[in-house]
């Protein structure tokens, strides 16, 4: 049995309990089952969805420390021989001490400090910046880096990405909360542009966004707002337009897997270095953190959007470096990593 250790909720929405889902499926499909260990009951309906058993610890998110010993309790009841943690909220004591009862694999987006672990899983374009080699190089910790070991779905796996010499449909994508009520602010502003009217949006709402009902009333308006919740294949969704509007986390691996020319924005410390090293490469166009000036990323975001709409060759470009990022197969890798750990 491989445990699983994730949390979700307003604060870190569901970019964790989404990648680690795709990890446990992908497990499953060689054999073997994976047990989910939360600290409530948020993120239950999400994962019995999926067909997965849930262990809730009634502890607190961000102060792991203080659930070691019913942790402890948990591995040995249910013979939990590796275990998969996914939350910025580890420390160096919690590690260490679950290493000493299994193998410990930890996802990793911050580099925070040296972990006391098996394995270290860093999929994000920006994880060469971490010297994870050279901090690692004298140990036994098994190093995933890089672009080919992103956790995509299923449904993301050998599909054909379609070039449209048209733009007629923009997603957006705004993340598990949308805490800054982006999507409702840009389409208020769009809904009195003329320049957009014979374009269709198609909004993800995510399962924790407070903003729903204001955004139902802002399509209710518009015939060309789409909402979309629970969507059951993003690939599908992603791969049906021809450009995208989205926060920085996951959702970029995907939208690079459909070669989706995207524009992306930050409202949390951990998408920076994400969207920096897309801009950087020049992959993508960056809007800003809207946390500090919301009026001015929605401007930009707007300006990016007329940008690929009128410039059909270079949106084509865009698209052809977004597909040489990621391959889909990340999955299988990392599964047979930690099979081989």
């Amino acid at each position: 049995m491989i445990g699983i250790r994730v949390d979700g909720n307003n604060r870190i929405a569901t970019g964790h309990f989404m990648r680690c889902i795709s990890i446990a499926r992908g497990l499953r499909k060689v054999g073997i089952e994976c047990i989910f260990i939360t600290a409530d009951e948020i993120g239950r309906p999400l994962l019995c969805s999926y067909g997965f058993n849930v262990v809730v610890l009634d502890s607190q998110w961000d102060k792991l420390d203080q659930e070691l010993d019913i942790m402890n309790e948990v591995i040995q009841q249910n013979n939990i021989e590796k275990i998969i943690v996914d939350t910025y909220y580890v420390t160096y004591n919690y590690l260490e001490n679950l290493e000493r009862k299994t193998r410990v694999i930890y996802i990793d987006d911050l580099n925070l400090f040296k972990y006391p672990v098996s394995m270290i899983l860093n999929y994000n374009i920006y994880s060469s910046l971490f010297e994870y080699e050279k901090n690692y190089k004298n140990s036994d910790v098994k190093l995933l880096l890089g672009c080919d070991f992103v956790p995509l779905r299923d449904e993301f796996t050998e599909i054909m990405p379609v070039f449209r010499k048209k733009v007629s449909k923009v997603l957006i994508s705004t993340g598990g909360s949308d805490p800054y009520n982006v999507a409702g602010t840009l389409l208020s502003i769009i809904d009195k542009k003329d320049y957009f009217s014979e374009i269709e949006f198609h909004i993800i709402v995510g399962r924790m966004n407070c903003y729903e009902m204001q955004l139902e009333k802002i399509a209710a308006k518009r015939s060309s707002f789409h909402l979309h919740k629970n969507v059951k294949n993003m690939a599908l969704l992603m791969m049906s337009c021809d450009v995208a509007v989205t926060a920085g986390g996951s959702t970029l691996y995907e939208l690079c897997a459909c070669g989706i020319p995207s524009i992306t924005y930050s409202f949390a410390d951990n998408q920076l270095c994400g969207v920096y090293e897309f801009k950087s490469l020049q992959i993508m166009e960056y809007a800003g953190d809207l946390r500090t000036d919301l009026e001015k990323g929605i401007n930009l975001i707007i300006m990016f959007l007329k940008k690929y709409i009128e410039d059909l060759s270079y949106r084509k470009v865009q698209s052809e470096k977004m597909k040489k990022i990621v391959d889909g197969k990340g999955v299988v890798r990392i599964v047979k990593s930690i099979i081989d750990l």
